[in-house]
C-alpha cells in the first residue's frame, strides 16, 4: 500500500454531489407517491424509462454520439409509455 494523500473534491463537485443526493431522495419520494396515488402500471413504466436520462444527458451536454441501438431503445421506451398511457 502506498502512502498517498486523499484529496477532497472541489467545491463544485461537492455541490453536484449534494444536488444528486437531493434529486435521488426526491425521485424516491415521488416514485412512492406515484405508486400510492396513480396506476402502478403507468408508474412502473415511467420508472423503467430512467435509462433515457443519462443517454440524453450524454448526447446533449457531453456531445457523445448515440448508436442506432440506443436510438431504437429510446424510441421503444417512449412508444411503450405512450401506448400504456392510452
Amino acid at each position: 500500500m502506498t502512502k498517498q494523500k486523499i484529496k477532497l473534491p472541489g467545491k463544485k463537485s461537492l455541490i453536484l454531489i449534494g444536488l444528486l443526493g437531493i434529486l435521488g431522495a426526491s425521485a424516491s419520494l415521488f416514485f412512492n407517491l406515484g405508486i400510492k396515488y396513480a396506476d402502478v402500471s403507468i408508474v412502473a413504466v415511467l420508472f423503467g424509462a430512467n435509462p433515457i436520462i443519462p443517454c440524453l444527458y450524454s448526447a446533449i451536454f457531453e456531445k457523445e454520439k448515440l448508436t442506432k441501438q440506443q436510438y431504437i431503445a429510446i424510441s421503444g421506451i417512449l412508444l411503450g409509455i405512450i401506448l400504456i398511457a392510452l
